[in-house]
């Protein structure tokens, strides 16, 4: 997949509605967060990200790892799951539920029980040639609240906010991946 900055405000102005959030049409998907951006996702192999002046690179970052990751795979034909996947003997186990619920500091406690992390925050599921669901592995990161952190004895200095003021932090994997 691409990604890339591009001009969507003409786009943006000549098909969405007023007060519309989201945007089908054919192959693309568009979407516009206020005070960030307006992003774009083609054919399941495009992002175009289109950055408000004085937006936060990071909360930008946040939107393309996440909501338009999720709208690139759907178009793949992948399902994407909200939230942790492990590995435990051999076999893929996906922790979901709401926001804040606890799935990635779940999937943070097996992993200094000896799993291995897949997956966090979204969980790639495609279908193997006997129809048996197969998890992908995403990238060696986890997202955590502050206070998950301090439970699990993690390291401040390997944190970084996923944004200025906000209390969730992107913290590496360093092993179990």
């Amino acid at each position: 997949a691409t990604i890339s900055v591009a001009d969507l405000l003409p786009l943006w102005n000549a098909e969405a509605a007023p007060d519309e959030i989201w945007v089908v049409r054919g192959s693309a998907v568009m979407f516009h967060v206020p005070d960030v951006a307006i992003f774009r996702i083609e054919d399941g192999c495009s992002i175009a990200v289109s950055p408000f002046p004085e937006s936060d690179p990071d909360k930008i970052r946040l939107y393309v790892l996440g909501t338009c990751m999720g709208v690139l795979l759907l178009q793949r034909g992948i399902l994407p799951l909200h939230g942790s996947a492990v590995a435990i003997d051999g076999k893929a186990y996906a922790i979901v539920g709401h926001s804040g619920a606890g799935k990635s500091t779940l999937a943070s406690v097996l992993l200094d029980r000896g799993c291995r992390l897949l997956s966090d925050d979204v969980i790639p599921v495609i279908l193997n040639e006997d129809h048996m669901p197969i998890v992908l592995s995403s990238y060696p990161q986890q997202k955590l609240w502050q206070n998950s952190i301090d439970e699990l004895g993690i390291h401040h200095t390997d944190c970084k906010p996923l944004f200025d003021r906000e209390l969730k932090f992107a913290v590496p994997v360093r092993s179990g991946f």
